[in-house]
């Protein structure tokens, strides 16, 4: 049998090296932490991380004249182009666009500001469960007396009829 200081001096190492272990362990766990899934966004027709394209709301919440919010300015036609992600964070995403009506009657169909392919600026916010859910939908009006655009939207989940936001607030008043 060894010394009573040897074997002191091995249970100290050994007790060193346990607590150097477990420290690396928790180390490793907030490292995975800090790379977690970043926030998705629900675009309509599923999670997406930076969409293309954002639609799945209404005015009125009936469903009948869809606004989807795309890249293009221009004719959407054939399609109405991908959103410019600008800014895309765990807690907050920003993008320009152009915003357009959906599902209209007629051909050329010619919906009010800002759904006549006006630019404009979506944020993402609220994280939750891993995807945003809120929106604002911002435009600048330019035509005379009128006051920029505002639309708030509360994620309302996924469901068939398709509006799977809710306009909570829209601003937008005669100077």
């Amino acid at each position: 049998m060894g010394a009573p200081g040897i074997e002191a001096r091995r249970t100290r190492h050994w007790l060193a090296a346990l607590i150097a272990l477990a420290t690396i362990s928790l180390l490793g766990i907030s490292a995975t932490s800090a790379h977690a899934k970043p926030t998705m966004l629900y675009h309509g027709n599923g999670y997406a991380i930076k969409p293309a394209i954002i639609y799945g709301w209404t005015k009125d919440g009936t469903g009948k004249e869809m606004q989807a919010i795309g890249g293009r300015i221009d004719a959407p036609n054939p399609n109405i182009g991908a959103i410019d992600w600008e800014f895309w964070r765990k807690k907050k995403a920003v993008g320009k666009g152009a915003g357009w009506g959906s599902n209209c009657a007629k051909k050329n169909c010619v919906s009010p500001f800002p759904w006549n392919g006006a630019k404009l600026r979506v944020t993402a916010y609220k994280r939750h469960r891993g995807h945003f859910t809120r929106m604002i939908i911002f435009a600048r009006d330019p035509r005379p007396n009128w006051g920029n655009y505002v639309m708030r939207l509360r994620f309302l989940g996924k469901n068939s009829r398709m509006v799977n936001w809710a306009v909570t607030s829209i601003d937008h008043r005669r100077g």
